[in-house]
C-alpha cells in the first residue's frame, strides 16, 4: 500500500471532499471546518489532511495540537476522525491509515497523537486500532444523535411520555419562542448566562467565544478564505458542489413577556447540527421551556435541511438529569470506541 497525506488549506476543497459523506451519517463537530477555525483562534495548531491510497482519497482527518511543558511536548488530538470516504472501508486500509497518521507524530520526539474515532465500541473497531499500533487510554463516551428525517408527527410520537407531557405543558403556558441566527447580537446574552452557569456549577466546556469564530468561518467569508484561509497568491474559487449555506448558528429563546426564561444554541455543520449551549432559569424549568425549545429546534433544523441533531454524550452517573432530558427525545446513545494513543 502506498499511503500519502496532503494538507487541505481551502474551504471549497475541504467541502468537495466532504460532499459524499455529509448525507451518509452525522458529521462530528470536531471534524467541521468551522470548529477547526475556532480552535485555531484559541491557539491550537490545526491541520486538515486528505489521506490517499495509491493516489485515491480514502480518508479525511482534522487534527488540533498544542505544545505542553514549555514547548517540549506536543499533544495532537484527532477527535471524531478519520472520516472514511468509502462507506464500507477495508479494515486493513483503516489500520494502515491510522498507522500512517500516528507515524507523523513520533513519540521519541515527544509528539503524541490521541485518536478518538467516531466509531461504535465493537470488537472490529478495537482490532483496527490495535492493528494500527495504538492502545486504548480512555473508554468511549455515548453520544445521543437524533435522526430528523421522519415527519414531525413521527418525531413527536417518538418522544418519551414524560418528555412529551412536559412539552405539552410548555405549549399550554403560552410561552413565546424567538428564533435567532448567526449574528452575535442574537446570542451574546446566552453566552453570558452560560459563563455564569459554568461558574456556579463548576464544570468545564469549550470556550464560549468559539461560537463567533465558528460562525464566521462557516458563513462569514468566501470559499477559499474561510478558517485557515487560502494559499498565498491563490484566487478565491467558486464551489458548485456546495449548496447555499444554512445559517451556521441557530438560537432559540423562550420568553414570558420580556423575561427570558431559557435559551439554546446549536452549531450547524453540513447536514448535522450540534447542541452546544443550553440555559434555563427557575421559571424556565418550572414551565418546561427547555422541552419546548428543543422541540422547536428540531422542527426548525429539519426545515433547513439538517438531517441529524447531535445532543452530545450522556453521563447517567454525573449528569442523570441532563441524560434523561436527552434520552427523552427518543434517540438512543451509542457507546464509542474511546481514546487511543
Amino acid at each position: 500500500m502506498d499511503i500519502q497525506s496532503r494538507s487541505v488549506t481551502r474551504f471549497d476543497h475541504w467541502a468537495k471532499l466532504w460532499a459524499p459523506l455529509v448525507e451518509r451519517g452525522p458529521q462530528p463537530l470536531q471534524q467541521s471546518w468551522g470548529y477547526g477555525a475556532a480552535v485555531a483562534e484559541q491557539g491550537a495548531a490545526v491541520e486538515r489532511l486528505c489521506v490517499e491510497l495509491d493516489g485515491r482519497p480514502v480518508a479525511l482527518a482534522q487534527t488540533a495540537g498544542r505544545r505542553l511543558a514549555g514547548g517540549l511536548v506536543r499533544l495532537t488530538l484527532l477527535m471524531g476522525g478519520p472520516a472514511w470516504i468509502d462507506p464500507e472501508p477495508d479494515p486493513a486500509v483503516q489500520a494502515a491509515v491510522v498507522r500512517h497518521l500516528r507515524r507523523a507524530h513520533p513519540r521519541f520526539r515527544r509528539r503524541f497523537l490521541i485518536v478518538q474515532p467516531d466509531l461504535a465500541d465493537t470488537d472490529a473497531a478495537r482490532r483496527v486500532l490495535r492493528r494500527a499500533g495504538l492502545r486504548r487510554v480512555m473508554t468511549g463516551v455515548a453520544p445521543v444523535r437524533l435522526d430528523l428525517a421522519p415527519e414531525p408527527e413521527q418525531l413527536r410520537a417518538g418522544l418519551k411520555g414524560k418528555w412529551r407531557n412536559a412539552l405539552k405543558g410548555a405549549e399550554a403556558a403560552g410561552l413565546e419562542v424567538v428564533e435567532g441566527g448567526a449574528r452575535a447580537s442574537a446570542y451574546q446574552w446566552l453566552l453570558a448566562r452560560e459563563v455564569a452557569q459554568r461558574g456556579l456549577a463548576g464544570y468545564l466546556a469549550p470556550p464560549v467565544d468559539m461560537v463567533e469564530a465558528f460562525a464566521k468561518a462557516e458563513a462569514g467569508a468566501k470559499p477559499g478564505q474561510r478558517g485557515g484561509g487560502r494559499a498565498r497568491g491563490a484566487k478565491p474559487a467558486k464551489s458548485p458542489e456546495r449548496k447555499p449555506p444554512t445559517a451556521p448558528v441557530l438560537t432559540l429563546t423562550a420568553l414570558d413577556g420580556r423575561d427570558k426564561l431559557a435559551g439554546q444554541l446549536f452549531l450547524v455543520h453540513g447536514a448535522t447540527a450540534t447542541y452546544h449551549i443550553g440555559w434555563s432559569g427557575e421559571a424556565g424549568r418550572a414551565t418546561g421551556a427547555h422541552n419546548l425549545l428543543l422541540w422547536r429546534a428540531m422542527l426548525a433544523l429539519r426545515a433547513r435541511g439538517v438531517r441529524w441533531l447531535d445532543l452530545g454524550p450522556v453521563d447517567t452517573a454525573a449528569g442523570a438529569g441532563i441524560a434523561r432530558f436527552k434520552l427523552g427525545t427518543g434517540a438512543e446513545p451509542q457507546v464509542q470506541v474511546g481514546s487511543w494513543l
